[in-house]
C-alpha cells in the first residue's frame, strides 16, 4: 500500500506520516474504491487535479456520494 501512496498518488513519505491513518485504512473497502471515484471526478474536471489526496481519501462517506452523485448529471 505504501507504494500505491507513493506511485500512483503521488505522496512523499512526510504526506503519508502527516495522515497515518490511511495505512490503517481497508485497501479493499476504503482507499482503492475512493481512489477510482477521484480519478473518474478528475477525468471529467468534476474536482481539481491537484485535489489534496489524503483530503480526498478521508472524505467522509455522505461528501463522497454527493461527488460521486454529480456523475450521473455529467
Amino acid at each position: 500500500m505504501t507504494n500505491f501512496f507513493a506511485d500512483k498518488a503521488g505522496l512523499k513519505p512526510s504526506d503519508t506520516v502527516r495522515c497515518s491513518i490511511l495505512l490503517l485504512a481497508s485497501w479493499d473497502k476504503r482507499i482503492y474504491p475512493r481512489w477510482s471515484v477521484l480519478q473518474v471526478l478528475m477525468s471529467k474536471d468534476l474536482l481539481d487535479k491537484d485535489v489534496d489526496v489524503i483530503w480526498a481519501l478521508n472524505l467522509e462517506e455522505i461528501r463522497l456520494r454527493e461527488k460521486e452523485s454529480c456523475l450521473s448529471y455529467g
